[in-house]
């Protein structure tokens, strides 16, 4: 079975477990800096693990749990003011979705707090970083 969170090599590649959907996974591209999440079928996953193109690997975003800006820094405030922008978006169950994430990107925007190419490399390093707040670092 298959965690969230978990980092997966498929032929060189990295890929970070987002959510299941059913019988799909959810996932990103690590390295990919315009990735968006896709979905993959479990069973196609299955099979390239049986054919051994799959592997798990440890994350390389990990060193961010570990990681505790000092209250009132600016380091914290700029996490916590960039997650509470993202907040609706990453907080969906239906963030995959492209026609639902495009709407909660416009209701973002519509703020005028972020630019549209900001808002696109804060939600990707959130999801390619673990989606947790210090993604936001």
């Amino acid at each position: 079975m298959f965690q969230i969170n978990e980092v997966l090599d498929l032929d060189g590649q990295l890929y970070r477990i987002l959510k299941t959907a059913g019988d799909q996974i959810v996932w990103i591209e690590v390295e990919n800096k315009k990735a968006f999440p896709s979905l993959i079928h479990i069973d196609e996953l299955d099979q390239v693990v049986m054919n051994e193109s799959l592997t798990r690997v440890s994350d390389p975003f990990s060193y961010l749990l570990q990681l505790t800006p000092a209250h009132g820094s600016k380091e914290e405030q700029k996490r916590d003011k960039y997650l509470e922008i993202i907040k609706p978006l990453v907080i969906n169950d239906q963030f995959y979705m492209p026609k639902v994430r495009a709407e909660y990107i416009k209701q973002i925007l519509r703020k005028g707090e972020i630019s549209k190419p900001y808002l696109y490399r804060l939600v990707r390093q959130y999801w390619q970083r673990g989606q947790i707040p210090n993604a936001l670092l």
